[in-house]
């Protein structure tokens, strides 16, 4: 979709905070079935100005959204998430993603992948919602392409 590229051009138009996020949700074939939800986190406001990205043929359509609340813990900080550590796009770790599905013989039904900077580690937080409803959460770093985890994720906590 041309999604770094037009990163890069929101990035100058953004004079203050920094890009911290980006979501798409994606059918059982790795296709957009929603505009991309990217996030700029502004310092100055402790607010997210967040956007969607449409693809318009072979135009990009950017639509605002009021600023955003962040939730965090008092002293949190919202780290930046650089283009420049994007050295795999969505597209390039797909293979890695259906892979992991193989070790768990699972068949995808819908994929939710987030852009974010978690714990000073850029990464692609792919979950994968299986035909079986059973949740599957993979992380791959967007500089190496490599699976850094994989699980099956348990929404409910029997030890509670």
């Amino acid at each position: 979709m041309g999604f770094l590229k037009e990163l890069k051009k929101l990035k100058k138009e953004k004079k203050q905070g920094h890009l911290s996020t980006g979501f798409v949700v994606l059918d059982s074939n790795f296709k957009e079935v929603q505009d991309w939800q990217i996030a700029y986190y502004d310092n100055e406001k402790g607010k997210m100005q967040v956007f969607s990205l449409k693809n318009k043929g072979n135009v990009i359509e950017c639509s605002f959204f009021d600023d955003k609340d962040v939730f965090k813990d008092p002293g949190q900080s919202i780290l930046e998430v650089k283009e420049n550590k994007i050295k795999f796009d969505l597209e390039d770790i797909q293979g890695s993603v259906r892979e992991v599905l193989k070790k768990y013989k699972q068949a995808p039904a819908k994929f939710i992948a987030i852009l974010q900077n978690l714990h000073d580690s850029q990464i692609w937080n792919v979950t994968v919602l299986t035909t079986v409803f059973t949740p599957i959460n993979i992380k791959i770093s967007t500089e190496t392409g490599k699976v850094i985890s994989d699980e099956v994720v348990n929404f409910i906590d029997k030890s509670k």
